[in-house]
């Protein structure tokens, strides 16, 4: 039943995505993990995000977002319907006024070395064509990297801090390798 939910909301954000002229590339396809149990670490922009990932998003899956997004007409109730995980956001205004790929928090990485699980990285580029101030996407374009896998087997707790930033790094360097270069 679940699978059958998700396929119909992953159909429902594809379609919305077409009809607003929301359009992405994704590069690094050989690198995505597509057996077994894994981690995404995906930077974050806007509710844009949600429907560029749909390209690289395993199917059996599930996420984490800021509570407030239930309140968004459409993106709460797909978010419920996709059993996405709510959490309250302890400082909102981190981000504000900064530009860059933004420091990590640890959770991810904390979960993925107790599971022993692989972490999949991914960069969203910039959007082209978004009109931040209107919130109008008509026309829209979206790069999408998918980085080479980065295993977790025998690593501690003591490692998190190390694994935090090589990932932070990798990802950084992708993202503002975007900024100066077409795709």
């Amino acid at each position: 039943m679940f699978y059958n939910l998700f396929s119909k909301t992953y159909n429902l954000w594809r379609l919305i995505s077409w009809i607003v002229g929301l359009r992405h590339r994704v590069h690094g396809t050989e690198n995505l993990i597509t057996d077994g149990p894994r981690i995404l670490v995906v930077n974050h922009q806007s509710a844009l995000d949600i429907p560029a990932l749909l390209y690289v998003w395993p199917k059996r899956s599930t996420f984490v977002a800021k509570q407030s997004i239930a309140t968004y007409a459409s993106f709460g109730l797909l978010v419920w319907l996709m059993k996405g995980i709510l959490i309250n956001r302890s400082n909102r205004t981190r981000g504000k006024g900064m530009s860059g790929l933004l420091p990590f928090k640890k959770g991810a990485f904390h979960l993925a070395v107790k599971a022993q699980v692989p972490i999949q990285p991914i960069v969203i580029g910039p959007y082209t064509g978004f009109d931040v101030s209107k919130r109008i996407a008509k026309g829209c374009f979206c790069d999408i990297f998918v980085l080479p896998p980065i295993y977790t087997t025998d690593l501690t707790n003591d490692d998190v801090a190390s694994l935090t930033d090589k990932v932070h790094k990798q990802m950084s360097d992708m993202y503002m390798s975007c900024h100066s270069s077409k795709f």
